[in-house]
């Protein structure tokens, strides 16, 4: 219904939207056995607020069939994220895992992005983007609604932003890709 909304916006006013969208977008014929809506929640950061006042509030997953939240599951942006080495990025794609059993979601965007912090405490570059990108699809194939690896480029990029180039060079598995979209 929305992308990335801003943060500023508080969450039982974005839930308040939500809701009054699904309403909309169901009373205008689009059934939950033919369309799922899709609920930006962006971060991960925001993501048990929302939770808490869609259930208790709005008893949104109660009340609205084939609705998924949106997290984009970037781990470059931000200082806390540029900090952390390969094994902490690692483990973060198990606590994703973990929220993907329990939400229904859409990982609605991901890379292979890492910062330099990450890849300077690996021997081999290919194998920490090997694990990294492992580790993610083993976490994003239990999103409910799936999962979209951006790679939208309009100027000179980090690789891990290519779909095409992380399989050209064996970064993703065409194997473990196609498993993991089930």
């Amino acid at each position: 219904v929305c992308n990335e909304p801003s943060e500023k916006v508080p969450a039982d006013v974005l839930c308040q939207f939500y809701d009054q969208a699904i309403q909309a977008i169901r009373s205008c014929g689009m059934g939950p056995e033919e369309v799922s809506i899709v609920l930006p929640v962006y971060r991960t950061e925001r993501l048990d607020e929302i939770w808490r006042i869609w259930n208790k509030v709005f008893d949104g997953f109660v009340r609205h069939a084939n609705v998924a939240f949106d997290l984009h599951l970037y781990h470059c942006f931000g200082a806390w994220w540029q900090r952390q080495g390969l094994n902490s990025h690692l483990r973060m794609t198990k606590r994703d895992r973990k929220i993907l059993r329990r939400v229904p979601a859409v990982v609605g965007e991901w890379s292979l992005a890492l910062p330099q912090r990450a890849l300077c405490q690996s021997d081999d570059e290919d194998q920490a983007y090997q694990a990294f990108a492992t580790a993610q699809l083993q976490a994003y194939s239990h999103a409910s609604h799936g999962w979209f690896f951006w790679n939208w480029r309009d100027s000179e990029h980090h690789p891990g932003w290519d779909a095409q180039m992380c399989l050209q060079r064996r970064w993703l598995s065409q194997a473990e890709w196609s498993a993991a979209e089930g």
